[in-house]
């Protein structure tokens, strides 16, 4: 199934594959794919984490910026049947009313590394299969892989008293202004945030979060690398996961790369040769540049976001 929706533009009839967690959907010529998310197993990561899995009876599936958990259910529940807390590092569901009321014990846990609590949310859903479901989405608060959902350690950085979130989700001082209370477990309603893409919004605009566009191409491929200000992407990460930052829509011809939640775009254009849209790659790294704009004081090494489509 595909969005009836293309780059801005295009043609009208022009169809926007739906996402999935691990590639960018395929759909039916003429096609446009779109990268909303980046899968957990790259060349170097392969034993390490699994892109899904299953731990009593609880299965999981991620990618590099969300964890989501799926407990099946053999009687009829719903929504109203389950209380669902969360902090930022643990998660308690527990059954309401009925002979089985109490805490479910393989979603009473403390996850694998920190979460964005406020952008996580929880449903109970059927699927095609007529298999339900009670499905939590947990947006993780660091651009990495997890091993699995929950944490393995002896000892929880978050028992010992200190603020647990890594520098890398952003600078103290940041996260201190934002004034973030999430440390304790907090009720969450069930259901999907209403408006995602203002859920998401970095308030940043392009300018800001861009310091610089490199493009080049090979005999086989096309190579798009956009520079990060890393003190904006600090600010924004802070906030939502650096997954839902960034997003690309990309034909055989054209491509789009734009804010998520605020569609700012970054940059767009025509292909000079055309390309295999199922193909395309997309990555954030750090690395060194080596021109650097003239009369500034934008730092040689950062990181950038680089999408090859080849």
């Amino acid at each position: 199934m595909a969005d009836q929706e293309g780059l801005p533009g295009a043609e009208a009839s022009l169809a926007v594959s739906t996402e999935t967690p691990t590639q960018v959907a395929q759909v039916d010529e003429p096609r446009v794919f779109r990268l909303r998310s980046f899968p957990v197993v790259y060349r170097w990561n392969v034993g390490k984490a699994e892109q899904s899995g299953e731990v009593n009876g609880v299965k999981y599936q991620q990618t590099m910026g969300r964890m989501v958990l799926m407990y099946p259910l053999i009687d009829d529940l719903d929504e109203e049947d389950f209380k669902v807390k969360m902090s930022c590092w643990q998660i308690e569901v527990s059954r309401t009313g009925g002979s089985k009321d109490g805490k479910i014990p393989a979603l009473c846990q403390e996850t694998y590394d920190d979460i964005h609590r406020d952008l996580s949310w929880w449903k109970v859903d059927t699927l095609p299969t007529s298999e339900r479901f009670l499905i939590i989405y947990l947006a993780k608060a660091n651009h990495r892989q997890w091993a699995g959902p929950w944490y393995g350690g002896a000892l929880n950085p978050h028992k010992k008293g200190h603020f647990g979130w890594s520098d890398q989700q952003g600078a103290k001082k940041i996260l201190k202004e934002l004034k973030i209370t999430s440390e304790e477990l907090k009720n969450i309603e069930p259901g999907e945030p209403e408006d995602w893409n203002h859920e998401i919004s970095t308030a940043m605009t392009p300018e800001q979060i861009c310091t610089g566009i490199d493009m080049s191409q090979s005999d086989k491929d096309i190579r798009l690398v956009i520079h990060l200000n890393e003190e904006a992407l600090d600010g924004a990460t802070a906030r939502i996961p650096l997954e839902e930052v960034f997003a690309a829509d990309i034909s055989a011809n054209e491509f789009w790369v734009f804010l998520r939640g605020d569609s700012f775009t970054l940059c767009r254009g025509l292909l000079a040769q055309l390309v295999r849209p199922e193909l395309t790659t997309w990555q954030v790294r750090s690395e060194r540049r080596r021109k650097l704009p003239e009369a500034t004081s934008v730092c040689a090494w950062g990181r950038s976001w680089q999408m090859i489509a080849n």
